[in-house]
């Protein structure tokens, strides 16, 4: 069964396209699994404990800890001074992978869960991963998804620390806006280097809005899948309002002087907005306006300033859904 795999940063709209995936008939798409699959392989193959007492009780060793022949020694949390075959690590990798996707598959219930018979394709999201809060190697999910399809997911940095402002209920200054896009530069950075597997796509969101057919189609296909219009169903639906309602509090006002300064001192990220067509600094005076506190996040309230450039139409800003 082929796999899809959404990576990228969070409030980038994933849900959105999540859940476009999804209404594929021959697709199963879950959510985020804060990398299951990289920490069942931690424990399963990176302390592979059950291998080394494999090789131990072939050997006939009567020492619990290790066999010492005057050459070599098997200690049975990691291989010490010991040639092993390298066609017999080889297949214990591959069963030790095998079993992480099994268990994959069995807990999310993938194949009872397609709606025209068992899916042809599952996937899910793995968000934030190359942030300094989450770092986890990407060879894995080589061993254990081989062939997957890799779906890079980019949203417009200012768009995203807005965001992330409002979801975690904390205005942007100076300081987090910096911090946080740093963050986005680094998950993107660690994103691309996917592009090595040669089943990459990079799409941003906004495209996924404006011209889904020619940003997603290429997607199925590499998954050996038609496109099926009903896939354009969730883009039509907003997972957070997008209208303004009086009494929005404004807690945090940056200046487009500031928010220049705080990109001066994040190098390489003028370069990385150019690439992906992004503005390198906001278009809107007030654009930092933040949140209603009395609302969840998911209840977001749209800034007035922000609603009316949409309004008008404004390329920047194109955002009408969110993640």
């Amino acid at each position: 069964m082929k796999t899809i795999i959404l990576i990228g940063a969070g409030r980038s709209g994933s849900t959105v396209v999540c859940r476009s995936l999804a209404a594929h008939p021959k697709i199963v798409f879950g959510g985020e699994t804060d990398f299951l699959a990289a920490r069942l392989w931690n424990e399963l193959w990176g302390n592979r404990f059950w291998f080394h007492w494999g090789l131990k009780s072939e050997s006939g060793a009567t020492s619990v800890v290790s066999r010492r022949d005057g050459i070599s020694r098997i200690n049975l949390r990691g291989e010490t001074d010991l040639e092993i075959d390298e066609a017999v690590l080889r297949e214990a990798r591959m069963r030790a992978a095998l079993a992480v996707r099994r268990a994959l598959e069995t807990i999310f219930e993938i194949r009872t869960r397609g709606r025209e018979g068992e899916p042809a394709v599952w996937g899910f999201k793995e968000l934030w991963n190359g942030s300094s809060l989450h770092r986890y190697a990407w060879e894995p999910y080589d061993e254990i998804f081989p062939g997957s399809v890799w779906v890079h997911l980019v949203r417009n940095p200012w768009i995203y620390v807005q965001s992330v402002s409002q979801w975690n209920r904390r205005p942007l200054r100076e300081a987090n806006l910096g911090y946080e896009l740093a963050e986005w530069m680094r998950i993107v950075d660690y994103s691309r280097e996917r592009k090595a597997t040669g089943h990459y796509f990079e799409i941003r969101f906004e495209d996924v809005l404006t011209d889904p057919r020619s940003t997603l189609g290429p997607i199925f296909a590499a998954a050996g899948l038609e496109w099926d219009g009903r896939v354009l169903e969730p883009l039509q639906k907003p997972i957070m309002r997008s209208e303004a309602r009086k009494g929005v509090v404004v807690t945090g006002n940056l200046t487009k002087d500031e928010a220049r300064g705080v990109v001066d001192g994040i190098p390489g990220f003028r370069e990385i907005c150019r690439d992906l067509n992004y503005p390198v600094e906001p278009e809107l005076a007030d654009f930092f306006r933040t949140y209603e506190p009395s609302i969840q996040p998911s209840g977001w309230v749209m800034p007035s300033a922000n609603k009316a450039a949409l309004d008008r139409g404004a390329e920047s800003l194109p955002m009408r859904n969110g993640s």
